[in-house]
């Protein structure tokens, strides 16, 4: 399953908690999401949502 699987077959409640633990790192520029730093380009966040899922977070 990649990651846009599991967050289009989330719940409301899943997708606002989901929302929540994206933060930013203001220091170097990026988001992190479950744990991966992601620098803020549209190609690298399509990368992360057509990746397999590590973890059930």
């Amino acid at each position: 399953m990649t990651n846009y699987e599991r967050v289009k077959n989330m719940s409301v409640e899943e997708m606002a908690n989901f929302i929540l633990t994206i933060s930013d790192d203001e220091e170097i520029f990026c988001k992190i999401i479950n744990g991966k730093f992601i620098y803020g380009s549209v190609c690298e966040v399509m990368q992360w949502l057509e990746s397999e899922v590590t973890d059930n977070a």
